[in-house]
């Protein structure tokens, strides 16, 4: 029973670690954002920069959503956002008006991949479940 126990307690150490790493990934990510645009605080552009980690697959109606800010504000804000490259419009469907923050999908991804192995990269350790393709 002791083994198990080591087992698990061990797991969670590992993906208690992981987990923080992932966390300063995404803080790395928001910082590199915040030098290449710079929006004034509580502005729409401001405030959707932040929510973005946790929301990163956007419309303009969601971006209004998210901020509470009108429509042409948050329509100006993704603008912004795109003209800065943090986003980028979903190249399979331009008409929808989806538009994607790939920095924090790629984390998400590489997260996913780590934690599907006990050695944290699947480039050596076949994965131990099904996992997100490696960006080309």
């Amino acid at each position: 029973m002791n083994e198990w126990v080591e087992y698990f307690a061990n797991v969670l150490t590992l993906s208690c670690h992981r987990a923080a790493e992932f966390e300063q990934e995404i803080q790395r990510i928001r910082s590199s954002w915040n030098d290449i645009a710079h929006f004034r605080k509580g502005s729409a552009g401001y405030d959707l920069m932040n929510l973005l980690p946790g929301t990163p697959v956007i419309s303009i109606k969601t971006a209004q959503s998210l901020t509470g800010k009108s429509y042409p504000a948050a329509r100006s804000a993704v603008l912004a956002l795109q003209e800065a490259g943090i986003l980028r419009q979903n190249a399979k469907n331009r008409k929808s008006g989806i538009y994607v923050a790939d920095d924090i999908l790629q984390a998400f991804n590489l997260y996913e991949r780590a934690l599907a192995t006990s050695s944290g990269d699947t480039a050596v350790e076949k994965p131990q479940r099904p996992v997100p393709q490696r960006r080309r």
